[in-house]
Formats: C-alpha cells, sequence, structure tokens
C-alpha cells in the first residue's frame, strides 16, 4: 500500500493537468479523483476484466511481443494500492444558453489518448 497523499496535492495535480495545453484553449477534459477503496476496487474489476480480454483475443502478437519487456499483464494492483485514482473524461461538448457547443476543434486530449472517451492517470507515491 502507499503512502496517504493529502487531498490538496491531488486538487493542485489536477488544476495544473486542466491547464494543458488543447485546441482554441478550449481544455475538453473534466476530472474526477477517487479515494473511495470500494470504488477503486469495483474500477480494478472492471479493468482486469478488459485486460484479460485485450491480452487473450485483442491485442496482436506484435503488440504482446513489444509489452513483453515491461512486463505488464491483467493484473492491475495499482488501481487498488494507489492512494488516488485521477480519471480524465473526454468532454465532447459544453452547453451554451439555449444551445450545445462543441469543446474540441478536432481528436486532441483524452480522445487522442483514448478511444473509450476516457483515460486513468494513477496517482502513486512509488
Amino acid at each position: 500500500m502507499c503512502n496517504p497523499v493529502a487531498r490538496e496535492l491531488i486538487e493542485l495535480a489536477i488544476r495544473s493537468a486542466s491547464t494543458a495545453p488543447s485546441g482554441a484553449h478550449k481544455q475538453p477534459w473534466q476530472f474526477v479523483a477517487v479515494s473511495d477503496a470500494t470504488l477503486k476496487a469495483q474500477m480494478r474489476e472492471a479493468a482486469e476484466r478488459e485486460e484479460r480480454e485485450n491480452y487473450a483475443s485483442r491485442m496482436s502478437a506484435e503488440w504482446l511481443q513489444a509489452l513483453a519487456p515491461l512486463g505488464t499483464d491483467e493484473h492491475k494492483a495499482h488501481i487498488t494500492d494507489a492512494p488516488w485514482v485521477v480519471v480524465a473524461f473526454k468532454k465532447p461538448y459544453d452547453f451554451a444558453p439555449r444551445r450545445r457547443t462543441t469543446t474540441s476543434m478536432r481528436a486532441s486530449g483524452p480522445r487522442a489518448a483514448c478511444s473509450s472517451r476516457r483515460f486513468i492517470i494513477w496517482a502513486s507515491s512509488r
């Protein structure tokens, strides 16, 4: 288990990440910080279920070979070991009075990183 990390530090990291460059400076993402052990366990179960499928049938032999030196597998203990998990969600649009507006000019930010429209940043003190 990792050492505790103060909520204030997580909030500072999120504020910093929120200012990352993006198309038209729209920052089309939102962050959620999770410290609840039960919720992190549910997140780990879901991630491991997806990764089992990835390793078993979605990843090509070439991709598996590229991952081999890293020693990664479907086990994601870091999700429950980390004191915080910060999830960044793509925000494809925003609401203005009486209309929906786009938040990005092109595929940038989280969408470019993950086609599922979200990705996970692991906050860990290791």
